[in-house]
């Protein structure tokens, strides 16, 4: 299994966790506002971090952060691909201010993990490709996946 893989099932191990959860066991029990972002980042994190991809982890508590971080580092997609990082926009804000890990893409549709979507727990989402709220893709350093 190569680490683009293992970080969909690390995802997807998570769902149902809370946000109490996500706090105690990545966050050393600290209060973050916008927890979604240091969700995407420590899955993504703690699969390259038993990789050769150790330096080159994109780590950020908020998404306007790690949406930074990505595209400073040439890592933006065109396509979404399962394993990539999604950003949104919610509401009326120029940047993104939500994050979620792609698990499934369709024709139509990507397949999400997210945290802090109001249920106050890791939950699956699905969003058509054409929807307005998605602003970009991001792709971790992969050893499957060049840009």
């Amino acid at each position: 299994m190569n680490d683009r893989q293992w970080t969909i099932c690390v995802a997807i191990n998570a769902l149902q966790w809370t946000e109490n959860d996500i706090k105690t066991i990545w966050l050393n029990g600290l209060h973050m506002p916008s927890w979604d972002g240091q969700f995407c980042s420590e899955t993504v994190c703690a699969i390259a971090s038993a990789s050769e991809n150790t330096n080159k982890f994109m780590l950020s508590n908020y998404s306007e952060g790690l949406y930074s971080k990505y595209k400073n580092s040439g890592r933006i997609s065109p396509v979404p691909v399962p394993g990539a990082v999604v950003f949104f926009k919610i509401g009326n804000t120029s940047v993104p201010n939500h994050t979620g890990l792609i698990i499934g893409v369709t024709d139509y549709e990507i397949i999400t993990v997210e945290g802090n979507t109001g249920s106050y727990a890791v939950r699956l989402h699905t969003y058509k490709k054409t929807d307005k709220s998605i602003f970009a893709y991001a792709l971790p350093y992969y050893d499957d996946i060049r840009l």
